[in-house]
């Protein structure tokens, strides 16, 4: 018997179509035919002889089977697929026929499976002056599954800016902030249907960019760069490549999962095509866990962006009431054009300058300053007069000039015997008929001068603190005074004591003692012990009399 209309047909993989479809091909075709093929019409009423109707009846049923088996063949696991409101329509007669087999077909029921995906990114990092941007390549392998949505964690610094994915899969991408304060990009995947057939390999491109706010050429930066972290991946590879301006150096300071590769070893597609005399790309390669790394930017010459002073001489001519000073040197320029540069600074009158076509001189609110029109190697004689202030005897003048390394500083016209005071720089040595040193690393003159006064020595002061024993034995007493001497001012070279009653000095013990005696007070009531040292005494010394 024909299935009845909207009925349902289970078929399981491994099965025979034919034998799934037996009913069909054992129906006999005699009598009237409409109880098993309602849609098939007869030609006339009462023909019972025999039609062609058994072959066409078993290519529907062959198709129909085909068709179901197919269907079921999508199936991962033994569980049979539902086939629900089968139809068939058609007419057949001599000439032919036609047949249209419909039915409704329901996927098996079973554990789904999980979605498992393999992730290979090549990471490019270009570093420019103000930021940095990011390109993340992926190709993405669907190994089982498809999913609704793909997932990678956001880890360093950085923003996405887009995401473009190759064919008409990528329904819409976002930025997720989870409630642990970390960040995952979201790709929502186009949705599915049965008909339509689905890649096995998913190409996308992420552009990300970081920014350093009020950095200049000369900033040093240190930064985690951008990376995605990808969710639910059964494998994860690829290529990180770095690339800077020439203007920079950039240093790795940490990494983690990351082999340094020689450029050779890198891919055809990531080495460099050309040389813009920078720095070379550097290459790394990861595999199976996610990387980190953190990067340090630097200029690549210290002096590039910049004007520098080098052999720099600064010499002076002084006297009381007068400071005149003449710098030279040569000034690197390595700056575009209009940079300006400040050579001096503070109370001084600019008396002359030499000429160069390639600056010019401007001099505003006490600062000289250079302006450039190219970049180059120019020489500089400044002469300027420095005022001069006086402060309880001392001579002072106060300016800058131009940083630079070891700028020698020689003052003429001051004597042999000139004091000096000379804040954050070394004291100026006399050198035949020059004083000599070296400026400060920022260029800062605070010089104060002075002739010296003559040494004279004042009066003598000192103190005395004494000692004395004395022994009385039967017809003899014996007396021993020692006294402790401290000079507080000046120099003693002889010491004069007064003896008071009978008694004889019978020795005077001291190291520094040349010789003693004693002598008549020049009056009739007493007499002087006078003490002469081998040298002057300054400090604290020790005299043992003994009587």
């Amino acid at each position: 018997m024909m299935p009845a209309p909207d009925s349902q047909l289970f078929v399981r993989p491994n099965a025979d179509p034919i034998d799934a479809m037996n009913p069909l091909l054992s129906a006999p075709i005699t009598g009237d035919p409409s109880p098993q093929l309602p849609n098939l019409r007869r030609d006339r009423p009462g023909d019972t002889r025999r039609r062609p109707w058994p072959g066409v009846v078993r290519l529907a049923a062959a198709s129909l089977a085909g068709f179901c088996l197919g269907a079921g063949l999508w199936a991962a696991t033994p569980a049979a697929t539902e086939v629900e409101r089968l139809k068939m329509q058609g007419e057949a007669n001599e000439e032919g026929g036609s047949l249209v087999i419909s039915a409704q077909l329901k996927p098996p029921a079973g554990p789904k499976l999980p979605v498992l995906l393999a992730t290979h990114l090549t990471h490019q990092i270009d570093v420019s002056t103000g930021d940095t941007s990011d390109e993340f390549d992926l190709d993405i392998e669907m190994i089982q599954g498809w999913p609704k949505e793909i997932v990678f964690g956001l880890a360093g610094q950085g923003d996405i800016l887009d995401v473009i994915l190759a064919g008409d899969w990528l329904a819409g991408w976002s930025v997720r902030h989870t409630g642990e304060g970390k960040r995952e990009l979201v790709l929502e995947l186009a949705p599915t249907n049965r008909l339509r057939v689905l890649p096995r390999r998913l190409t996308a491109s992420v552009i990300a960019q970081h920014r350093f706010p009020g950095s200049s050429e000369r900033t040093v930066l240190r930064w985690e760069p951008l990376r995605l972290v990808p969710e639910r991946t059964a494998w994860f590879d690829g290529w990180l490549r770095i690339v800077t301006l020439p203007l920079y150096q950039v240093r790795v300071v940490e990494a983690v999962n990351l082999t340094p590769l020689d450029a050779e070893l890198a891919p055809e597609e990531l080495r460099p095509t050309s040389t813009s005399g920078g720095p070379p790309p550097l290459f790394f390669q990861f595999h199976g866990r996610p990387y980190a790394l953190e990067l340090v930017r630097e200029p690549a010459d210290p002096e590039a962006g910049r004007i520098t002073l080098r052999d720099a001489r600064l010499e002076g001519e002084l006297s009381d009431r007068r400071a005149a000073f003449t710098l030279t040197g040569t000034l690197h320029v390595a700056a575009p054009k209009g940079s300006t540069f400040t050579v001096l600074q503070g109370d001084c009158a600019l008396t002359g300058i030499n000429h160069d076509p390639a600056w010019r001189a401007r001099v505003r609110d006490r600062t000289v300053q250079l302006v450039f029109d190219k970049p180059g190697d120019y020489p500089i004689e400044l002469r300027f007069e420095a005022r001069v202030t006086e402060t309880n005897g001392w001579n002072r003048v106060r300016f800058r000039v131009a940083p630079a390394v070891m700028q020698r500083l020689t003052l003429r016209g001051l004597p042999e015997d000139t004091r000096f005071r000379f804040p954050g720089a070394a004291l100026p040595q006399r050198e035949g008929e020059v004083f000599r040193t070296l400026l400060p690393a920022d260029g800062a003159v605070a010089l104060d001068w002075s002739r010296a006064r003559p040494e004279t020595e004042g009066r003598l002061f000192y103190a005395v603190e004494a000692f004395s024993q004395v022994t009385v034995s039967p017809g003899l007493l014996r007396q021993t005074d020692l006294l402790e001497l401290s000079v507080l001012q000046g120099e003693m070279s002889e010491l004069t004591l007064a003896l008071d009653g009978p008694g004889e000095v019978t020795r005077v013990q001291c190291a520094p003692v040349l010789a003693w005696e004693v002598q008549p007070a020049g009056d009739d009531h007493g007499r002087r012990l006078h003490v002469k040292l081998n040298q002057p005494q300054k400090g604290k010394f020790s005299l043992q009399v003994q009587m």
